[in-house]
């Protein structure tokens, strides 16, 4: 029995159904690959913050000591942006830059000072020494992590968890009201 040309290409080309199949597929492939990249992104300029946060506040600890004068960290919640600043210093050396779109500062802490929308003023000393202070932030994916910048050296510690950056800051304080008596 010989099949005609009509019958061979209804075998060979697919049907819309299956067609339609096809795209539903490549979509939710697409989507979900588009949802990874997004928060691997998110992510990625949460770690490129940290690093820019980290070396912004070593550049006004080291002028602080250069100059041998006292600099102001400040840190502005409502607008965004973190600035730098140090009485007496030549024009243009005062520097801000503003908090990434994705990442959020959420809260602000020192032992005895928190914000989570206005202002806080981080005072450096001629020495370059601050009051240790943490910083929660958070990343369009929901990653969310606590910088801890000790206050006698500048270094910066990363934790998950509230209640470590609690205990971190009450071991400051523990340790300051040890070494004044």
């Amino acid at each position: 029995m010989k099949q005609t040309d009509t019958q061979l290409a209804q075998r060979d080309a697919f049907t819309l159904f299956e067609l339609i199949a096809v795209l539903v597929v490549l979509a939710i492939l697409a989507g979900t690959v588009a949802l990874s990249v997004r928060g691997h992104v998110a992510n990625a300029k949460l770690e490129s913050f940290l690093d820019r946060l980290e070396t912004f506040d070593g550049q006004v600890r080291r002028e602080a000591k250069r100059r041998g004068g006292l600099a102001t960290l400040l840190y502005d919640l409502h607008d965004k942006r973190i600035y730098q600043d140090m009485p007496g210093a030549p024009a243009g050396w005062g520097r801000d830059f503003a908090i990434p779109t994705g990442v959020e500062i959420e809260q602000i802490m020192t032992r005895s000072q928190r914000s989570d929308d206005g202002l806080l003023r981080i005072a450096v000393s001629p020495l370059g020494q601050t009051d240790t202070y943490a910083l929660r932030l958070r990343a369009s994916s929901g990653r969310k992590v606590w910088l801890v910048v000790l206050g006698a050296s500048g270094q910066c510690l990363e934790f998950d968890r509230e209640s470590d950056v609690e205990e971190m800051l009450s071991l400051e304080l523990t340790a300051s009201r040890s070494n004044a008596g």
